[in-house]
């Protein structure tokens, strides 16, 4: 049994560490592609011809696309690094001299991707992809390269650009908008994120009185993108004219389902939506950079109101509504999520949507159906439910009223209810169900943990004994990866006197955190093997 677990948990950290980078990823890397697109079309859009183009078209060539040295390359990297200036440097070294394609080391951009340990640091650390986090970190990366466009050296700028671009783009994505990402832990907010990029949110798309995204859409009816598509993108994800005539009429209509990630394949006129978007950042980059009087960041203002009871605060003269849920404004000014009536400050999951193998040791000092000896359990569980803590959302006028509940005696935690089954190994083998809480403590890798179950020894010389162990202890790790230490109290009937008695064991352990975008990757590139590696998907 000990082989076993052992096995266990070294193929579950293997497959972490090697399918990680889907986790907060598109599965088939949708920033690259919708990036590209709008490059592309913000070049074609740019009425400037003192820009050296050329160099500029080099950024979307089929070469580059090929290589991974293509301008959506970069905006990719976002969920590769946690900061940009990781792009910029060499060995802890920057050249400002490299203002150019052709001086750019492009060879850095695939080594960032492949650095594990600088992923999993961006994976953990990682809020700027959520939330309010994601307009700010657009806004803060495009205002410094309109600023470097602005003082001649557009290369640098496109790069500031690119990275930016990649939060813009995963602001529009649901997931991204619903999760609390400073107030859960990680394996919490990946399910959250999940469930909402499926369930979708919706989104009215805004032009404004300069209709600057509908005369984007006139540039992009005559471009052909197919060129731009990489090897193992889906079909279904190429834009054509007519996604972007749909996009056309659903300008300042009514609210559009959003979706995220992977599904745009499936909601061309949201992916249409997101490289429309692009184009007008990258073009106030060009504008900048050809020294236009009129030039300016497109994006400002943003409104962002995540809690209760809005009151007398206003976003653009207007106040702040009072929906249902907590999601009263999220603006940009070419559209905004509607209020949503989803509560997001609790989620309830489907088995398997995140899973959580554990492997521990158990020593007791008295004897009792183990003896003195120790036993091995392998526990495998799935999340239930979870919570925002409130001390993390704004309660505004609420505030008293939120307090009276009982749930804010534990407004500092993050809590989250697992249910599971265990096999242990010992002098007596046993296997048994039980239910868990963990109680996380918010950009702190630590939890407290405590469960309730049954177990079932089976007796060599026949019959069964029932225990009802209660088990307590605290938890810390990083990331997917727990480190367990706490007290297991068996609790067992006597069958002679009927009496209960108790027997207390120490308890270590680790657990494997397993959400479902890292565990369905193997079986997804196993089956494209099958289908033939040079087979594009449908």
């Amino acid at each position: 049994m000990q082989i076993r677990a052992a096995a266990c948990a070294c193929l579950s950290s293997f497959l972490l560490l090697s399918t990680a980078p889907s986790v907060h990823a598109f599965d088939y890397d949708e920033h690259k592609y919708l990036s590209n697109v709008g490059f592309l079309l913000a070049l074609k859009a740019s009425q400037g011809r003192c820009l050296p183009e050329d160099d500029l078209l080099r950024l979307v060539s089929r070469d580059a696309i090929e290589k991974g040295y293509s301008f959506g390359d970069i905006v990719g990297l976002g969920d590769y690094i946690h900061d940009v200036e990781a792009i910029l440097e060499r060995n802890g070294e920057s050249d400002p001299s490299k203002d150019s394609y052709q001086a750019f080391d492009w060879q850095h951009v695939p080594e960032l991707k492949r650095d594990r340990l600088r992923f999993l640091q961006a994976a953990h650390v990682n809020e700027s992809h959520f939330q309010q986090g994601a307009l700010m970190a657009h806004l803060n990366h495009h205002d410094s390269a309109i600023l470097m466009a602005r003082s001649g050296r557009l290369f640098r700028a496109l790069v500031l650009e690119a990275y930016g671009l990649h939060f813009l783009e995963d602001f529009h994505a649901p997931g991204h908008v619903a999760t609390t990402r400073s107030a859960l832990p990680d394996y919490v907010a990946i399910a959250v994120h999940e469930k909402f990029n499926s369930a979708g949110l919706d989104f009215r798309i805004r032009d404004g009185e300069k209709h600057e995204l509908a005369d984007l859409i006139k540039v992009a009816a005559g471009l052909d993108f197919k060129a731009l598509a990489h090897k193992g993108m889906p079909d279904a994800l190429i834009l054509e004219a007519r996604d972007f005539e749909a996009l056309k009429s659903a300008l300042d209509g009514p609210p559009q389902r959003f979706l995220g990630d992977s599904l745009l394949r499936g909601n061309k006129l949201q992916a249409a939506y997101l490289a429309i978007l692009s184009a007008r950042s990258v073009l106030d980059v060009l504008d900048a950079a050809r020294g236009d009087a009129a030039a300016r960041n497109s994006f400002v203002p943003v409104c962002w109101y995540f809690g209760f009871c809005a009151g007398n605060l206003t976003c653009e003269g207007q106040p702040i509504p009072k929906t249902v849920g907590p999601l009263k404004r999220a603006r940009t000014p070419f559209g905004e999520y509607e209020g949503s009536r989803h509560k997001l400050l609790s989620s309830v999951f489907k088995p398997g949507d995140v899973l959580m193998l554990s492997y521990y040791n158990e020593f007791s000092n008295s004897s009792g159906i183990e003896g003195r000896a120790g036993s091995s359990e392998i526990a495998v569980e799935s999340l239930l439910t979870s919570s925002v803590p409130l001390r993390f959302v704004n309660l505004g006028e609420c505030r008293q009223q939120q307090m009276k509940r009982p749930v804010q005696r534990f407004s500092w935690f993050a809590m989250s209810l697992l249910y599971g089954a265990s096999w242990t190994q010992g002098n007596n083998d046993s296997k048994g169900l039980h239910v868990r809480y963990l109680f996380a403590i918010p950009r702190i890798d630590l939890q407290a943990s405590v469960s309730y179950g049954v177990r079932y020894y089976d007796l060599p010389g026949g019959g069964r004994v029932v225990t009802y162990p209660i088990d307590y202890g605290v938890e810390a790790g990083f990331g997917f990866f727990l480190l367990h230490l706490g007290i297991n109290k068996e609790l067992k009937r006597v069958p002679l006197t009927g009496e209960y008695r108790s027997q207390r064991l120490v308890q270590t352990g680790l657990t494997f955190v397993l959400p479902r975008s890292v565990y369905r990757v193997p079986f997804h590139w196993i089956g494209k093997k099958l289908k033939g590696s040079d087979e594009r998907e449908d």
